[in-house]
């Protein structure tokens, strides 16, 4: 099955689901990366280049859905998603909706792609409840202060100034893992 990749006369074909599913209980972590390599190299074959912009956000998806299955424990796929696919206007919201879902799975290791998630979406509702999960994870798993005061950011960014003063000044009162650095920082935040 033969799914068009942008409006060039190019063509791109999506990995077959029954072939990746056989190949899961083969070698994953082998076809894992060659899938992840094919899917990094979508525009740049046979001769031709096509730029991101004329990818197509359906077919970026069905190439997301196969890699996902053969394992999900790597992190070329959700580099690409950030670096690479995720600064082209029509893939960005696919790629921010891929990176929560990512990063959901196990917060605790993953929590990074949830800040990149962050920063690439532009969905304001979408930031609040990333920076709010964000520093719940934050607290929960003694992560760095950015994740602890994600949302105490997008408060202060969101001119909601008091209420960022209020987290911040309960973050410097519940966390006794911040160091002086850090608890200095937050002292900024509370002036």
């Amino acid at each position: 099955m033969e799914m068009p990749i942008a409006s060039h006369d190019q063509q791109m074909q999506t990995p077959p689901l029954g072939l990746t599913a056989l190949k899961k209980n083969y070698n994953s972590d082998l076809f894992y990366y060659i899938h992840t390599l094919d899917f990094m190299n979508l525009g740049d074959s046979n001769g031709q280049k096509m730029p991101l912009s004329e990818y197509d956000p359906k077919t970026i998806q069905s190439w997301v859905d196969v890699i996902e299955k053969l394992e999900n424990s790597r992190i070329l796929l959700p580099f690409l998603m950030t670096f690479y696919y995720g600064y082209a206007p029509q893939l960005t919201p696919l790629c921010v909706d891929y990176l929560e879902r990512y990063s959901t799975k196990n917060p605790k290791e993953k929590w990074r792609w949830l800040a990149h998630a962050i920063i690439l979406s532009r969905d304001k509702k979408k930031r609040e409840r990333f920076s709010k999960d964000l520093s719940k994870w934050g607290k929960e798993y003694d992560l760095p202060l950015f994740a602890k005061d994600a949302y105490i950011r997008f408060m202060s960014k969101n001119n909601r100034l008091e209420h960022a003063r209020s987290l911040a000044k309960n973050l410097l009162e519940s966390d006794q893992n911040l160091s002086p650095e850090e608890r200095n920082f937050l002292k900024l935040l509370v002036k």
